[in-house]
């Protein structure tokens, strides 16, 4: 080599030193100029491009060094070095070839170890990189072979491994290998590391693997054994070895050696408590060896099993075996789910489902309600294709199907298992159970023993030993009546399987029912449910022997544990048992809460609704328990005995409600299964004795006695049953105690015979004081059954007192009876107050007032809120004088209570002794508070003291508190009950004359006649009253002869100035003159004399002679002071005489008289609005009633005569008239049917006034028809009132049919009756006038036939337009016929009509057809022509209706007149225009002339502006439309009309004034034509949203559609 050469290469290396890489090759280029083959120039080149990135140039330069020289290491390394730092997987590949060949290199021709691990680690990095996994662990063969040092070698001993684990061998020569590699590495001696005992780990990990793979078990089995000895002994700590050995263990099939692992899984346990196989190990071995209780303890304590299988598998078979099911269940349920979670589908997977399947089926079989039952029968169905030939799955399935009821199938199912295998335990149980069910009790039993002897698992022999026992228990004691074999089988099974809930609870039922020993009976029971909590059976005869020896608390206990850790429909035993626990101790709403647990776990369970009912009867919710009672009825079926209780309980509690009808029905109800039934018999006895005291207080004594009457009968029903009853004899001296109230007249009762006393046998009817004797022998006959009971001494004692009290002369013996018996009663208790204060009643009967004040008091202490102890004290201190003591004790009984009316009357007879005023009232408080004798006849007496006082008035109180029927109500009551004073019957008579009761005030007098002596002063005070009330009923001459009757001395001025008006009355005049003159001959005062000249003056009226009655009354009007009848006559007089100058003169004396005398305020007004009528100023007529009212508001004819005023002079006003009328009838009640009927005419004129506050016309119609119904209620007897219930009724048919609106069917003929109704009422009352007025002024007679005559008139008209109406046109013609002669002013208006009626129905079309009007008289009525415009009108005939509108024009005969036809051709002309008539111009044109007419005369005319608005809109002038607009709206009756408003609108959106647009919306809320504003407002504003509103208020408008889809269209 030259030295150039050398030089150049020296420069290239240190160029390459320094990293100047292209000085390099441009050094390097040199060389090989000189020496093409120079191997030193070619590596440099190599490591120049290398490091400048150029792998290519690189690799070209490695290549020609290599090619060189072959062996030299120095090329393969530079461009193994190239190739490192290119990352193309190519290259890696022949990087491979590159070491491989560095390897041998450096293998071959050096001895440097160091240099061959390096190419060694490199090439086996690369290969396991790129996959090459066997090259690899070549790799690190060879550099474990050639280490040189014992850690080199213990890391590739390490690398293999790895590799061979990353390998994932497969093959037995791959597993040797693995094997041979790591006994290789455990071989060495190496320190306690962590590798090691990982490597340890997973060497006897791949044995375990080996073991399930290889056939040399029992090798391979030992050399684990071994290798996990040598490993817990060189780590102590892990327990890895231990857990290996565990699973060996449990691999094991051998039973006795698997029993000898025990110590092994105790010493695992102990020493890593954490050992989830240690704890599973040692459960599976306690469960081979039976030890369940054990096993459950050891696995629930420390297995965690939350995601195994095999845990909860086994758990579940330990759950199994203890035959808890329901936790069998669950476990099972979780075992399935870690199944499914963590085991890949596989056959083995297929086989554990199965396992756990049938596992399942048997806990549900054993839970065995019939839910569980099916749930297992589908469960083994669908096993059924894959398991068919298994004996176990054939055997389950047949017990199921028994269990099940099904025996056909259960018998096939055996069948096909005995052909498996004949002598399985399982076949032969089941063919022994098939006996059982089918009651072959003796096979049964013979195949079940034989079985006995030849099993030897003992399993299947504690089931066997089981079911032989429940064989012998169930079966008939007609065949076998020992059974204490049942005692030894159960025995035997209880110590094979002593886990077996069912055989302690046979166990139990053994020594309950049979043996008596409850003690025992109770502990296996015990026993029974601490082994299955959810055994019901066990709890429900545990709780009820523990209730049976005393032991509520347990038992209570046991009940709450159930019901609060179970849902409440699985134990309604518990509910059940609890709740009658709870009432025992009076806890009544938890009973409550308790039993309605029990009926939401079963609703259909008799006997828990009747629990329900009883504790809802206890705590006093009767509605409820009735409820109960009667839903346990329904459940219970009528052939049980025990569906008598609770009809029982219900018709009780309905007796406790006072429902006595219905009680006594449900109690006979409960009859029809069992008449001789005592307690029912009993109870329908009491609830007719309740209902006989209920009419008591009503007076109904007959009704009273009737129930007695029953009461009795049933109770002798009961003496011939049993005759041993306290309360039966007792409630028998009730009912004849009772019949103390019952007056003399009511009482006729019959005992019945069996219990009738001897001595009153012979009697058909007993007397009362015979009655109230028979109830001392019935109290007796309590007596001799219980001595000693102070409350029936008692009644004997009230019995007594009766007897004493409805004697004539009260019987002294009798009462001293009584005071004996109340000693005897409170000698037996003397906390009784009752009897104190009876006692002291009695005391007073016998004058022994310091006995009564001392029984009193001694009551009063006992109870110091007796008021009726304080109320008897303050009747002793009053009838003893002393007042104040008096005022004292009634006071102190009505603090006691503030309802009791003794004390009150007390307090009014004290205060009759001073503040009249007072009294009354008070007596009035008493009756408000409940009708009683003494505070009736008080009442009524004060009552009627006022009435004749001159200076007394009688209090005003609401009309539902009229003292006058208040008082007759009370006297009513109390002649209910006394039937002997003759005082009481002629107040009472009083009474019914001042409501104008007559008949009944006549019959009244006529029992006080009969009461009084006939030489008794009272009585002719008694027949002036009733010759008043005959008069008044117009019997003249039978009034006549009594007064006759009495004596002169006895005839007072009073007397013969009441002949005097009867003889007027009947006419005659002449006499009654004499009379009248003979009375005022006797001494008499001043203003009697007065008046007896007026009443001279009327009579001579009457007589005819009008000049001597005028001079009278002149006579009258000249005294001092001025009387005012004799005033009022005369004004009478000068009305009746037409002289006017002398009314005026009356008038003005009398305004200057009082007006405001209460007596004469009606008359005053009536006369003075008469006389302002008649001068035809009828507001001033108004305006005086209207004075009269505001002085006197209380005053209720005064507002009637204001109501009649306004709807006789201005009907438009009638709803004024209306509110008038209900004032009236409220403030007159004696006037009310008159002033019913002015409001019911007010309601029927006001229904067309647009100004009426009544609302719609129909409310207005139908109010009428109501208050013209009430009307003829009161007083049907007017055939006025009949006529104006017809008017309403047809208003209300022709309203509906204006509007097209339903018709109610009842009221569309209605009306034609009602006419004929009235129609023969005022015929009858027109005949009976003469009669009745045939003594009357004969002026007045003639007005009121008069008066008849015109309403026959109106009904004959009213009945025509109804038929017309109706459509009746025959029936109509009909009657014009009959009265067309009878009545000829009628007929007319009649022909008017029918005419009419002809033309509506000729005209079908809408043409201008005018022959037909010239049929019609040219000599009509304006309102004919009215009536004609209206109907061409409604048919559309406009050119008619224009002709009769003129015709109208044309007749009307006043101003008024005129103005209305002119609204009405206007009204024409709108419509006309509306119909869109081709003529609209012509038409406007006539309306605007007819309205300019109106306006001419009344300018400020509203209604009139208001068409000239409309037509002024349809003329487009919207500058007048919008004027007249604005004048209406300013008027408040037309402010809320919705015509001005929606012309406003219009006017404002055609100015474009938004603001005035939107304020004008906003106004308008509740206007009808607020639709057509917002579509008017959309157009507008040409916004979308005011057209939805239009359409949302009105969708039926097909304008607003329209114009919505042309705007979406836009």
């Amino acid at each position: 080599m030259s030295k150039e050469i050398k030089g150049h290469l020296k420069a290239a290396r240190d160029a390459i030193r320094i990293g100047e890489y292209k000085e390099a090759l441009k050094n390097c280029k040199a060389v090989i100029k000189l020496d093409k083959s120079n191997y030193n120039a070619f590596v440099f080149i190599g490591k120049a491009a290398t490091e400048m990135q150029q792998f290519d140039q690189a690799e070209a330069a490695y290549r020609r060094a290599i090619q060189f020289s072959p062996n030299v290491i120095l090329a393969w390394q530079g461009l193994a070095e190239s190739f490192e730092k290119n990352s193309e997987h190519a290259k890696s590949i022949e990087l491979i070839e590159i070491y491989d060949k560095l390897l041998e290199l450096a293998t071959d021709g050096h001895n440097d170890f160091g240099k061959v691990k390096e190419i060694g680690e490199k090439l086996a990095t690369l290969c396991q990189n790129i996959g090459q996994i066997d090259k690899a662990i070549a790799t690190w063969t060879t550099i474990s072979q050639l280490a040189d040092s014992q850690d080199t070698k213990t890391n590739s001993l390490k690398e293999i491994l790895t590799l061979l684990q990353q390998k994932k061998v497969t093959t037995d020569d791959d597993r040797k290998q693995l094997l041979k590699y790591y006994k290789e590495y455990l071989n060495q001696e190496l320190d306690d590391s962590g590798d090691y005992m990982t490597m340890h780990r997973d060497y006897i990990s791949q044995l375990c693997s080996e073991l399930k793979m290889s056939k040399m078990e029992a090798e391979l089995y030992t050399t684990i054994e071994n290798e996990c000895m040598k490993f817990t002994a060189k780590f102590t700590t892990s327990s890895f070895p231990l857990e290996i050995l565990a699973q060996l263990y449990l691999r094991d099939a051998d039973a006795n050696e698997f029993k000898k692992r025990i110590p092994f899984f105790g010493k695992l346990i102990h020493s890593y408590p954490t050992s989830n196989l240690g704890y599973y190990g040692l459960g599976k071995v306690l469960l081979s060896i039976k030890e369940y209780m054990k096993a459950k303890e050891v696995l629930r304590k420390g297995l965690d099993i939350k995601s195994s299988y095999e845990g909860w598998h086994l758990i579940a078979k330990v759950y199994y075996y203890l035959h808890q099911y329901s936790a069998t269940l669950n476990a099972v349920k979780n075992a399935y789910d870690c199944l499914e979670s963590h085991l890949s589908a596989s056959n083995y997977k297929d086989i554990l489902k199965v396992q756990l399947k049938m596992l399942n089926s048997k806990a549900l079989r054993g839970i065995g309600d019939k839910f569980s039952l099916l749930s297992a029968a589908d469960i083994l169905a669908k096993l059924h294709d894959h398991l068919s030939n298994d004996i176990e799955y054939l055997v389950e399935y047949s017990q199921l199907k028994i269990d099940l009821e099904d025996i056909d199938t259960a018998v096939e199912l055996c069948k096909r298992a005995s052909e498996l295998d004949d002598s399985h335990a399982g076949v032969i149980i089941n063919q022994a159970w098939i006996h059982f069910v089918k009651k072959e009790f003796d096979m049964a039993e013979n195949v079940i023993l034989t079985l006995t002897q030849t099993v030897r698992d003992t399993e299947k022999l504690g089931e066997l030993y089981y079911k032989c026992g429940r064989i012998l228990w169930d079966t008939n004691e007609n065949n076998r009546v020992d059974k204490s074999k049942c005692l030894a089988m159960f025995l035997k099974s209880a110590r094979i399987d002593p886990f077996h809930a069912d055989t302690f609870n046979y166990l139990g039922l053994y020594y309950k029912s049979i043996a008596k020993d409850i003690q025992r009976a109770r502990k296996c029971f015990e026993k029974a449910y601490n082994l299955d909590n959810s055994h019901d059976n066990a709890a429900m005869m545990l709780t009820d022997t523990c209730a049976i020896i005393g032991d509520t608390e347990t038992a209570v206990k046991i009940c709450k544990k159930v019901t609060g850790s179970r849902p409440v429909a699985s134990c309604k035993w518990a509910w059940l048992r609890l709740g009658l626990h709870q009432m025992d101790i009076g806890d009544i709403i938890a009973a409550c809460i308790s039993f309605q647990n029990a009926i939401r776990a079963d609703r259909v369970d008799p006997r828990s609704w009747e629990c329900l009912g009883d504790a809802y009867k206890e705590r006093g919710s009767y509605v409820s328990a009735i409820k109960a009672y009667a839903r346990c009825v329904e459940l219970t079926s009528e052939e049980d005995p025990k569906i008598i209780y609770p009809l029982y309980q219900i018709a009780s509690i309905k007796h406790l409600l006072s429902l006595f009808d219905e009680a006594i029905t449900d109690y006979k109800r409960i009859l029809e299964f069992r008449a001789d039934y005592v307690p029912v018999l009993q109870g329908i006895a009491e609830s007719l004795f309740a209902k006989a005291m209920d009419c008591t207080g009503s007076n109904l004594f007959d009704r009273m006695m009737t129930y007695i009457q029953q009461s009795l009968n049933y109770i002798g029903k009961i003496a011939q049953f049993n005759t041993n009853l306290i309360s039966t004899w007792k409630l028998a001296g009730d009912c004849c105690t009772a019949v103390f109230a019952v007056n003399n007249e009511s009482v006729r009762l019959l005992i019945p015979q069996n219990i009738i006393p001897l001595e009153l046998q012979t009697y058909s009817y007993l007397d009362k004081s015979q009655i109230l004797k028979a109830g001392v022998r019935f109290y007796a006959a309590a007596l001799r059954l219980a001595p000693n009971s102070s409350s029936l001494w008692h009644n004997v004692g009230v019995n007594y007192l009766r007897q004493a009290e409805c004697s004539d002369n009260i019987d002294r013996s009798t009462l001293l009876n009584a005071l004996e018996s109340f000693r005897n009663s409170i000698r037996l208790n003397s906390k009784d107050h009752e009897s104190w204060s009876a006692l002291g009643v009695v005391a007073c009967m016998l004058n022994d007032p310091a006995l009564a004040q001392h029984a009193f008091i001694k009551s009063l202490s006992l109870s110091t809120q007796n008021p009726t102890s304080w109320t008897n004290l303050g009747i002793l201190y009053l009838q003893h004088g002393n007042v104040q003591l008096a005022h004292e004790a009634f006071k102190r009984s009505q603090s006691a209570d503030p309802y009791y009316v003794e004390a009150w009357i007390g307090q009014s007879l004290i205060a009759e002794l001073s503040t009249v005023d007072q009294s009354m009232d008070l007596f009035r408080h008493s009756m408000d508070l409940r009708m009683h004798v003494e505070g009736c006849l008080g009442y009524a007496s004060w009552v009627c003291q006022t009435i004749v006082s001159p200076d007394k008035k009688l209090p005003k109180y609401s009309q539902y508190r009229n003292p006058l029927k208040q008082a007759t109500d009370g006297l009513a009551f109390y002649t209910g009950r006394i039937r002997d004073n003759p005082c009481a019957y002629n107040l009472l008579g009083i009474l019914y004359e001042q409501q104008s009761l007559y008949l009944s005030a006549i019959e009244a007098y006529n029992r006080s006649l009969t009461l009084l002596s006939d030489s008794s002063n009272e009585k002719a005070m008694v027949l002036r009253n009733y010759c008043r009330v005959l008069r008044s009923v117009r019997k003249f001459d039978e009034s006549i002869n009594i007064y006759r009757t009495l004596s002169a001395q006895d005839l007072t001025f009073n007397d013969k100035l009441g002949l005097c008006l009867t003889l007027f009355s009947c006419g005659r005049f002449k006499e009654s003159y004499a009379v009248l003159e003979e009375a005022m001959k006797m001494t008499i005062e001043e203003e009697e004399k007065t008046c007896s000249i007026v009443l001279k003056a009327i009579i001579a009226f009457a007589a005819g002679d009008a000049n001597h009655s005028k001079g009278l009354l002149f006579q009258v009007s000249q005294m001092q002071p001025v009387n005012q009848h004799g005033l009022l006559a005369l004004a009478y007089l000068a009305i009746l005489l037409g002289d006017g100058t002398l009314l005026k003169a009356v008038l003005s004396e009398l305004m200057k008289t009082n007006l405001k005398d209460e007596k004469f305020i009606s008359r005053y007004s009536l006369l003075f609005s008469a006389f302002y009528k008649l001068q035809h100023d009828n507001i001033r007529a108004r305006n005086f009633i209207c004075k009269m009212i505001h002085e006197n508001p209380d005053h209720g004819m005064l507002w009637q005569q204001l109501g009649k005023q306004i709807i006789s002079s201005s009907p438009e006003k009638s709803s004024i008239s209306g509110i008038c009328a209900k004032s009236a009838r409220i403030l007159n009640v004696v006037a009310s049917p008159n002033s019913v009927a002015l409001e019911a005419a007010s309601l029927l004129v006001c229904k067309a006034n647009i100004h009426s506050e009544i609302g719609s016309n129909n409310d207005g119609i139908k109010k009428g028809i109501r208050a013209a119904s009430k009307v003829v209620f009161l007083r049907p007897d007017n055939p006025h009132n009949w006529a104006l219930l017809g008017t309403a009724i047809a208003s209300h048919n022709r309203y509906n049919t204006a509007r097209n609106t339903v018709k109610t069917k009842y009221l569309d003929i209605l009306d034609l009756k009602i006419w004929a109704c009235t129609d023969r009422i005022a015929e009858i009352k027109k005949q009976k006038i003469p009669k009745e007025a045939r003594h009357h002024i004969p002026k007045l007679l003639s007005a009121c036939i008069a008066s008849l005559h015109r309403l026959e008139n109106w009904l004959t008209l009213a009945r025509v337009h109804s038929m017309i109406f109706g459509h009746k046109i025959e029936q109509a013609k009909d009657l014009y016929i009959k009265v067309n002669a009878s009545l000829p002013d009628q007929a007319p208006e009649i022909d008017f009509l029918l005419k009419k009626a002809a033309v509506v129905n000729a005209k079908n079309m809408p043409s201008a057809d005018l022959a037909s009007l010239k049929s019609i008289s040219i000599h009509m009525k304006p309102h004919h022509w009215k009536d004609l415009v209206e109907m061409y009108a409604h048919l559309g005939m406009m050119k008619a209706a224009e002709y009769c509108c003129r015709r109208y024009l044309k007749v009307a005969d006043s101003k008024n007149s005129q103005m209305e036809a002119l609204l009405c051709l206007a009204h024409l002309a709108l419509r006309a225009i509306n119909y869109g008539n081709q003529e609209s111009p012509r038409w406007l044109a006539l309306g605007q002339e007819a309205i300019g007419e109106i306006m001419k005369h009344d300018s400020n005319n509203t209604l009139s502006q208001l068409f000239a608005s409309l037509f002024s809109y349809h003329g487009e002038n919207i500058k007048n439309m919008y004027r007249f607009s604005k004048s209406l709206l300013i008027d408040k009756y037309f402010s809320a009309i919705e015509i001005p408003q929606y012309l406003s609108f219009l006017y404002y959106i055609s100015k474009k004034e938004n603001d005035a647009v939107l304020l004008s919306l906003q106004n308008c809320d509740n206007n009808r034509m607020l639709s057509m504003m917002y579509y008017r407002m959309g157009l507008f504003a040409n916004d979308k949203r005011y057209l939805c509103y239009a359409i949302h208020l009105d969708p039926v408008q097909d304008t607003y559609w329209q114009a919505l889809h042309q705007f979406n269209k836009k």
